[in-house]
């Protein structure tokens, strides 16, 4: 995380909160078993520019990691390996590191405490099938034709809050990325600001033809908040108190309600007023996935289960999940071709990606050792990402192609292709064959990309080092 003045309000944040460190050695701890949202990698990485003790900490940590991924695990675990490794976990992590004072001391409790913790990890992550690195030898990178740019346009790493959403010949997105963000509206066409919004917000946009939507942070919680359209000026919020973790997501709208998911909670909003129209609790402390629609119906998951509720907010159907899933972690939900699909973690350490029937919630596949960052359902195929990228059949589940994609940021799928970007390669943007998986083109950027927003226009916009481009030569299907 580089100091600038677009990051610069999270570094007074962790400034503020250098003399209490537990709660960042906390989520350097659970960064190893799994992605951190948005909010805590942000917050995380500006703590540990000002504290040194959490930079020892964390290249300890990772060190550690390093180390028994190298010399431990050269054998296939034992069955109920995992069961008993998570005990040890926990107890380990309670008795030590949430008593730890000083980053000098994890050697001499790494051993003891920290190899539970990290072959829990382990057997979560490593497939145990070696990844070969992606041949790139052969494929000359396209250039690109730059049709506009706008600077400015801040976003953090390969984050989620920063895609760009198009609605009405506008593209969406965030200006300043931080507590002092906003929304601002730029022309497709012909790439000049139309407005921006006149309070703050942090990302993760959905729009209408009326409102756009976006999530702010206050003290810690998520607000939703919805602008005008037309002019930016700000129509209403609504303010939710999550449990201990949350994890933001863009609403869902459908007609005149905004159905939203934050913290163990899902809700419906009236998109006139702001108003609760009803609220789903998911279970206590549970963090909830992002909101899908099936037809009339809403689509949510937890560490409960998966939830279809009708528009009053009753139950459809549930689908409980066999197994206690780790409550810190959002799931991944998708929806495609009258099937729900889901990911998620146990606190055992099974990884899993299952289908359900969206009409029914009866489960039609389920698939063990897939661990999943992000997931797209389109075109007939679940495309899965984390290490590597995966297409999986929606109709039985069955592995058609694996690449080794490394990254986080969304995918985009238009017609028969799949766009991404690669975080091994710096301002890489890469179209692939659905069918296949093979490199189509490769495009070259002028920085490091996040999402990735294909127009009807058949240009691609995304956001590069603060600077919102689109491009033509690119084609959309």
């Amino acid at each position: 995380m580089e100091l600038n003045k677009n990051n610069l309000s999270c570094i007074i944040e962790g400034a503020l909160h250098i003399e209490d460190c537990t709660r960042y050695k906390d989520l350097i701890c659970k960064s190893t078993n799994g992605p951190l949202t948005d909010i805590e990698d942000r917050r995380l990485h500006a703590h540990m520019l000002v504290c040194e003790e959490c930079r020892l900490y964390n290249d300890d940590y990772l060190g550690i990691v390093q180390n028994i991924r190298s010399e431990i695990f050269r054998e296939e675990p034992s069955e109920g390996f995992a069961g008993s490794l998570a005990n040890k976990c926990a107890a380990s992590l309670d008795k030590d590191f949430r008593r730890y004072k000083a980053a000098k001391r994890i050697r001499a409790y790494a051993y003891g405490s920290v190899i539970a913790c990290f072959a829990i990890t382990l057997i979560v992550f490593n497939d145990r099938v070696p990844l070969q690195a992606e041949a790139y030898a052969g494929i000359v990178p396209t250039p690109v034709q730059t049709l506009w740019k706008v600077p400015n346009i801040a976003a953090f790493k390969e984050s989620r809050a920063c895609t760009p959403v198009l609605c009405g010949g506008n593209v969406y997105t965030i200006e300043k990325y931080g507590p002092s963000g906003r929304i601002v509206a730029v022309n497709m066409k012909k790439g000049n600001i139309a407005w921006r919004s006149t309070l703050s917000a942090t990302g993760y946009l959905s729009a209408d033809s009326h409102q756009v939507y976006g999530v702010s942070m206050q003290q810690d919680m998520p607000v939703l908040r919805a602008f005008n359209s037309s002019t930016g000026t700000f129509s209403w919020e609504f303010s939710s108190k999550p449990g201990m973790a949350f994890d933001p997501s863009a609403p869902a709208i459908v007609g005149k309600t905004v159905y939203w998911s934050a913290g163990n909670s899902v809700y419906a909003i009236s998109a006139q007023t702001g108003l609760r129209q009803w609220k789903k609790n998911l279970g206590a402390n549970a963090v909830a996935s992002r909101v899908c629609i099936y037809q009339e119906s809403v689509l949510i998951a937890s560490g409960e289960g998966v939830y279809c509720l009708a528009t009053n907010g009753n139950v459809v159907w549930k689908h409980q999940f066999k197994e206690p899933m780790v409550l810190s972690v959002a799931p991944q939900l998708s929806q495609d071709n009258n099937r729900v699909f889901i990911s998620h973690r146990s606190i055992l350490g099974n990884s899993f990606l299952q289908c359900l029937d969206a009409a029914s919630g009866t489960e039609l596949w389920h698939l063990d050792d897939v661990d999943v960052r992000l997931m797209l359902a389109a075109e007939g195929r679940v495309f899965v990402r984390s290490r590597d990228l995966r297409s999986f059949d929606q109709q039985n589940g069955a592995l058609q192609w694996r690449r080794t994609f490394d990254g986080c940021a969304p995918m985009t799928c238009a017609g028969h292709i799949l766009y991404l970007t690669e975080a091994a390669e710096k301002g890489v943007l890469v179209s692939v064959d659905i069918q296949t998986g093979n490199i189509i083109k490769i495009y070259r950027t002028a920085g490091s990309c996040t999402g990735v927003l294909v127009s009807d226009s058949m240009k691609v916009v995304h956001s590069i080092d603060g600077t919102l481009y689109a491009f033509a030569g690119i084609p959309s299907s």
